[in-house]
């Protein structure tokens, strides 16, 4: 069976595609083929207005430092979730106001949605905030801010990947709760 998981963030520029990153590239080690990862934002407002001025990848500061670890997104281009939540197994997201605009926009896809950190079991990073956010405290640039940021998501991934690989094997990944409609 295959597995369609969805990373989502608020503009699909950071966040959401370092997690896709980092959770393919985690599978493909473990040899694990038939789960589709995805990523997505919800503010489908700012979306439209990157892609007006030209910006429809991810970040570059996203890309340099994946690149860096190995990691390519290149290709990567910024996608609402209404185009790709249709069939979603799982949808993982960055933070609470994320979760909220999803509960909202999106209930019948509420119940297989909830935060990366709580589906990783994290007691530290419950919600990744984008770069600039002021609670990973004093930030000298802003190539910092993501880095951290990065680590974070890593970090977090690899709890992920490593429920998401366990729940496979009970056949508990699919269709949580919440209707296709």
């Amino acid at each position: 069976m295959n597995y369609k998981v969805i990373y989502v963030c608020y503009s699909n520029k950071g966040r959401s595609p370092a997690f896709e990153a980092y959770t393919k590239h985690f599978l493909s080690e473990k040899g694990i083929e038939d789960i589709t990862v995805l990523s997505a934002g919800v503010g489908i407002a700012r979306m439209d207005q990157l892609r007006v001025e030209g910006h429809s990848s991810a970040s570059k500061v996203t890309r340099q430092i994946l690149a860096q670890q190995g990691l390519n997104i290149d290709d990567h281009k910024i996608t609402n979730l209404e185009n790709v939540i249709k069939g979603a197994d799982l949808i993982l997201v960055t933070d609470q106001d994320v979760l909220d605009t999803i509960r909202n926009d999106f209930s019948h896809y509420a119940g297989r949605a909830m935060l990366a950190g709580e589906y990783a079991g994290s007691k530290m990073y419950k919600e990744v905030h984008g770069p600039h956010w002021s609670g990973r405290g004093p930030i000298k640039s802003e190539v910092e801010g993501y880095k951290r940021m990065i680590v974070e998501i890593k970090y977090l991934t690899r709890k992920v990947v490593k429920r998401m690989i366990a729940e496979r094997g009970e056949g508990k990944l699919s269709r949580r709760k919440g209707s296709e409609e």
